[in-house]
């Protein structure tokens, strides 16, 4: 993960020996340096090519980032921000609701996102090659 300055273009921290699966365990050294800024973009990877979280959503919020970037291994990029918090529960009650209709758990991943953005204050966006 790397925690970019937009601002003045520079990388102000980077996480790239993570131990955790599926998830950016933030060392005490990488939580001062971000500290001393706010509107940080950052940008992490998706192996199993989901869109942003819940916990990356709620990261953005907590941690008051401008922006967040997904790149994904299939090579789908998403951008997400977050101006409040979403409960993990409702987040996973959605998810099921749409494993019911019969989504697999990728295309639930991918469904569950859109209907945060129409009930939260947040905003997931896939990157499209053409602008769109």
């Amino acid at each position: 993960m790397y925690w970019i300055d937009a601002a003045h273009q520079v990388v102000v921290a980077e996480e790239t020996e993570s131990c955790s699966e599926a998830q950016i365990t933030y060392s005490d050294s990488i939580y001062s340096k971000i500290q001393k800024y706010d509107n940080l973009v950052t940008l992490h990877s998706h192996p199993n090519s989901y869109p942003p979280s819940v916990n990356d959503l709620n990261s953005n919020f907590f941690n008051h980032y401008g922006l967040g970037i997904v790149v994904c291994h299939d090579g789908k990029i998403f951008k997400y921000a977050s101006n409040q918090e979403i409960r993990i529960d409702y987040y996973k009650l959605v998810v099921e609701k749409h494993l019911r209709k019969g989504y697999n758990e990728y295309e639930a991943q991918i469904v569950t996102p859109q209907e945060l953005v129409t009930k939260f204050d947040v905003m997931v966006e896939e990157v499209k090659a053409d602008g769109v």
